[in-house]
């Protein structure tokens, strides 16, 4: 699937016709789609399950590390060589990532010895293990769960929080973003420090009603309360943040509550 993403990407950037664009957009999704699923599987297959949260928030830290500190080498790119020279150059990086990927990823040997299995899908097998998952009230619970804490993230950090900061805190634009960036830096923290600990105490659920509720109080505080000074709100959304982490704790809990041949497909579905 690496593979889509590149091929999107280039034809994104090489043409002019608008339904090869939005071709190449579409590629461009179903690599994307793939990206977690992979560490969901790996994870499964590879690493003991008492570690499986935490490498769910290891992936989630690298992907806001990867957020904070791309986006100004990325627009000083753009401004250099243009947008469809930097996709190129993205693009390129990313064939790298997908070339040491096909050198170093391996099937457990389970899977080596039968590969042919894994080629011949059964179509009817294949609707009834999603039916199976869909019937699942535990991946409904922990999959609404994970949209309400993803709110979290999406709406402030992603969407409106600069420009909410600005308008109710009275802050200009740069010193709004840097606010709001507070959010990512907890984030980045939270992912790994809550799936740490549930790995080592073993309370997924106790740990995620916990986050939830922090959101729910420390949101309404933000919001219905903007007379904070500026440590303090950034303190707040760092917390906002570093509770969202929380996330990786119910694609966890949705992986471990089926059998785990079945883990991509539940991420899939969360």
């Amino acid at each position: 699937f690496p593979s889509h993403d590149i091929l999107g990407v280039l034809i994104f950037v090489s043409t002019e016709v608008l339904w090869i664009a939005k071709l190449g957009r579409f590629l461009l999704g179903m690599g994307s789609a793939a990206a977690f699923l992979s560490v969901s599987k790996v994870s499964t297959l590879w690493f003991s399950p008492k570690r499986r949260a935490t490498l769910f928030g290891m992936t989630m830290a690298a992907g806001t590390i990867g957020a904070l500190n791309g986006s100004t080498p990325l627009s000083y790119l753009v401004s250099e060589v243009g947008w469809k020279q930097s996709l190129i150059v993205v693009t390129a990086f990313g064939g790298l990532v997908f070339g040491l990927n096909a050198l170093v990823l391996r099937d457990r040997a389970s899977y080596d010895a039968h590969p042919s299995t894994h080629l011949q899908m059964d179509i009817k097998k294949y609707f009834r293990d999603i039916f199976e998952i869909l019937k699942s009230k535990a991946c409904w619970i922990t999959g609404l769960t994970a949209l309400g804490i993803y709110l979290s993230i999406s709406v402030l950090a992603d969407l409106w929080g600069v420009s909410f900061v600005m308008h109710a805190y009275g802050m200009d634009k740069i010193l709004a973003s840097k606010v709001v960036s507070f959010i990512y830096i907890g984030l980045c923290v939270g992912s790994l420090s809550l799936t740490f600990l549930s790995d080592l105490i073993h309370r997924r659920k106790l740990l995620i009603s916990i986050s939830t509720l922090a959101l729910v109080c420390l949101s309404s505080v933000v919001v219905y309360y903007p007379h904070l000074s500026v440590n303090v709100l950034s303190a707040c959304l760092f917390l906002i943040g570093f509770f969202s982490g929380a996330e990786m704790l119910c694609f966890t809990s949705a992986t471990e509550s089926v059998d785990h041949r079945f883990a991509g497909m539940v991420t899939g579905f969360m």
